[in-house]
C-alpha cells in the first residue's frame, strides 16, 4: 500500500482516469494510463498517459470529483493537466 492510499480513497481518481482514457481513445489512439504516488508532496498523484507523464495534486482531483458531473469533471481535469504540463515545461 502506498502512503497516500492510507489518507484518501483512490476510487474517485480511478473513475476520472478511466474517463480520460476513454475520451482520449475516441480521438487519438489506444493509450495506457497509470496512477502512481509522487513522493515529497501532499496528496499528489502522477497520471501517466503513455508516453506523457503529468503530475496532479490528488486533493484537487477529489475536489473536482465532488464538484462536477463526470463530463465537466473530465474536461476540468484535462485543462488542469495541460496547465500543469505547461508549467513543468512539458508539451501536452
Amino acid at each position: 500500500m502506498y502512503r497516500w492510499q492510507a489518507f484518501v480513497d483512490v476510487e474517485p481518481v480511478t473513475h476520472i482516469v478511466s474517463s480520460i482514457k476513454e475520451a482520449l481513445e475516441k480521438v487519438l489512439f489506444p493509450v495506457t494510463v497509470g496512477l502512481f504516488p509522487v513522493r515529497n508532496r501532499l496528496f499528489p498523484v502522477k497520471v501517466q498517459i503513455f508516453p506523457i507523464t503529468i503530475n496532479i495534486f490528488l486533493l484537487d482531483v477529489i475536489l473536482s470529483h465532488l464538484s462536477f458531473s463526470m463530463e465537466k469533471q473530465t474536461l476540468f481535469f484535462m485543462r488542469k493537466a495541460a496547465a500543469l504540463s505547461l508549467e513543468n515545461g512539458r508539451f501536452f
